[in-house]
């Protein structure tokens, strides 16, 4: 500008009547820059201010209480996450004590068990477009109560080591994390999707870790019997419940936000 000003014909018309002071036309443009740069830093962290603390607890809160398929949800997580976290914690040791299994035999026997299991129900979710064509809720249900009902079978391994095939059944649920994000999807406004996996993340972590201590108190290498069973039977309830509990969510229909 001040270029153009100092070139133009009128500039040159004018030069000899009426100077023009150059360096004060760069610090209007200076000035005006400045200006652009100030505005639009200050639009930007209004835009991406964050959450107080307590306006992020009273959020999640907010939400927890209005929502009973995300209570049912929470619930069921806390529940699934310590019966089966639970029991696998101490499943090596328990192997090794009551039936002479070396060191790392589990772990080669769920790998062999659960890795093919799991595979193929990834293929067949993929394959067969299974959300699309059953839905979410569908797919979701069929994979728990399947899961349950290998737990079933692996909960009776006190009994015989050949119960520990149950985990063919127990996989298929490993696979069902799309299904859960697409429920999340449709139940929940986008807003919200951010605080509904807090939740139940958070809820899964607390089965977890009220799980380890309890399990590992429960067992006892030279436990025989129905006393060695203890932890398997207890496993069983907590995971029959939170599948349960997490079928009633499913049932529930429509939107469960306001």
């Amino acid at each position: 500008l001040a270029h153009a000003a100092a070139t133009s014909p009128e500039r040159r018309q004018v030069s000899a009547a009426t100077p023009v002071d150059e360096a004060s036309i760069k610090d209007d443009l200076a000035l005006v820059a400045d200006t652009k740069d100030v505005a639009s830093q200050t639009s930007a962290g209004t835009a991406v201010a964050p959450l107080r603390p307590a306006q992020l607890a009273g959020s999640l809160l907010t939400l927890f209480q209005s929502s009973a398929f995300l209570r049912a949800l929470c619930a069921s997580d806390s529940l699934i996450a310590a019966g089966f976290v639970g029991l696998l914690s101490i499943l090596n040791s328990f192997v090794m004590a009551y039936y002479d299994w070396r060191q790392g035999d589990l772990d080669a026997c769920m790998l062999a068990v659960m890795a093919p299991a799991t595979l193929l129900a990834f293929a067949a979710l993929i394959r067969c477009r299974l959300i699309e064509r059953l839905s979410a809720a569908a797919a979701l249900y069929a994979a728990n109560a399947l899961a349950l009902a290998g737990w079933t079978v692996v909960c009776l391994l006190p009994f015989h080591p050949a119960f520990l095939l149950g985990l063919v059944m127990v996989a298929p649920v490993m696979t069902t994390y799309p299904a859960t994000l697409t429920l999340y999807a449709q139940r929940f406004k986008q807003s919200q999707l951010a605080q509904v996996q807090s939740l139940t993340s958070a809820s899964f972590s607390v089965g977890m870790i009220a799980a380890l201590p309890t399990f590992a108190y429960l067992f006892d290498a030279t436990a025989q019997g129905s006393r060695a069973a203890l932890p398997f039977a207890l496993s069983y309830v907590l995971v029959a419940l939170g599948v349960a509990l997490k079928l009633h969510a499913l049932s529930l229909d429509g939107p469960v936000h306001e």
